[in-house]
């Protein structure tokens, strides 16, 4: 069997309870929490040593990393005795119904088991005594294919680029070649990207493009008078030169500014799937180009047709002065990925390795994903009560 599916398999085991060994990494920032057999066990995360608990680390862990609330105790009976049902709807309840029918038919037909019907009644719960923990194993299994359950991953990625494997993006480094552009120019990758984009424009217009939601961060709002001077002077300049070209001679001059403005790598992290992102990016050709181009609607002529600042600028709101753009396509234990294409290259960063100029939000459209797997988990749970 592929690796990959014994992996899921494990993998899914492990979230059920199945196997004997469970590892918790996702619970706090600090600690990682391992359950073997009946013992319980923590470690830091830069290190490898596991520390047996007890006492009230013990309990506290037990019962809430694990929530493990059972005491030992036997019970053997042919009857039902739980009085609540394991299946939230009909569709959960049918689905089980289905399975004991198809693998068990002499047992169905014994207790009257119909394909469909309630999810509550006694004839369902009595079969979910018997033979859920198989349906569970079963349901598991069926799965292996399934993605992390803590990976949340736009609904809105474009049915071309199905081959991205989630699953093995990077939470700590870049990953690269993620998957086929189809175009060198990183905001004509986002559109591509993104179904529910009908225009991204270039780099540098993106924050001007209300459909790309409303401006939940810029780094470019309420400049200090000495940067809001600064920044007009030197688009006057340009646009006397001619206006902003790539390669241009106030290139590094431009880059300075935005430098100094957009803020260090993990500044901003707090952000949604479907976020679009403006990205300082140090290395480009482009950053006298997108200084002009993205502060054209921020001047206005004066009745000689000379370029004069507007109120926008001169009260201090700059305009999207970057020229790189990326977009959250997924959020993989915690942290958000943000998907963007360098001359070719895509590129999957965790937002603590890029400095984010601006974001963008339409909403969150975004869902987790596997809602199977954790009805199975609300099953598993419901059988050892």
């Amino acid at each position: 069997m592929d690796k990959k599916i014994l992996s899921e398999i494990t993998r899914m085991k492990e979230i059920m309870g199945i196997i004997s060994e469970q590892v918790v990494t996702d619970y706090d920032s600090t600690y990682d929490y391992k359950k073997e057999g009946n013992e319980y066990f923590a470690k830091r995360k830069n290190s490898n040593q596991w520390n047996k608990l007890s006492g009230k680390s013990l309990e506290s862990v037990k019962t809430k990393v694990f929530k493990d609330n059972s005491t030992s105790s036997s019970s053997s009976s042919t009857t039902s005795n739980k009085t609540s049902s394991p299946f939230k709807n009909k569709e959960e309840g049918d689905k089980f119904r289905k399975w004991v029918n198809d693998n068990y038919p002499d047992y169905a037909k014994q207790i009257s088991l119909d394909v469909s019907g309630s999810h509550t009644n006694s004839y369902i719960i009595k079969a979910a005594e018997k033979y859920g923990e198989e349906y569970v194993k079963s349901m598991a299994n069926n799965q292996k294919n399934e993605p992390n359950p803590n990976l949340v991953v736009s609904d809105n990625i474009a049915s071309k680029f199905n081959s991205i494997d989630f699953e093995d993006l990077s939470t700590q480094d870049s990953t690269h070649n993620v998957c086929v552009a189809g175009s060198e120019n990183c905001a004509q990758f986002v559109n591509d990207l993104r179904d529910d984009l009908a225009y991204v424009g270039n780099a540098w217009n993106a924050y001007n493009n209300i459909r790309l939601g409303d401006t939940v961060y810029s780094s470019f709002d309420n400049l200090d008078e000495q940067t809001r001077e600064e920044v007009i002077n030197l688009w006057l300049k340009i646009h006397k030169k001619g206006g902003g070209k790539e390669n241009g001679p106030f290139k590094n001059k431009v880059s300075q500014i935005v430098n100094r403005l957009v803020p260090k790598k993990g500044a901003i992290t707090d952000l949604k799937v479907d976020d679009v992102v403006g990205l300082y990016y140090p290395s480009s050709s482009h950053h006298e180009e997108a200084f002009y181009q993205g502060g054209e609607e921020w001047f206005t002529e004066d009745s000689e047709g000379n370029k004069i600042p507007g109120d926008t600028i001169k009260n201090g709101k700059g305009w999207g002065m970057n020229t790189h753009i990326g977009t959250v396509g997924a959020i993989k234990d915690g942290v958000p990925l943000i998907f963007h294409n360098v001359t070719g290259d895509v590129i999957s960063d965790p937002a603590s390795n890029l400095r984010i100029a601006w974001v963008k939000r339409t909403g969150v459209a975004q869902s987790i994903i596997n809602k199977v797997e954790s009805n199975l988990r609300d099953f598993w749970n419901w059988l050892r009560t």
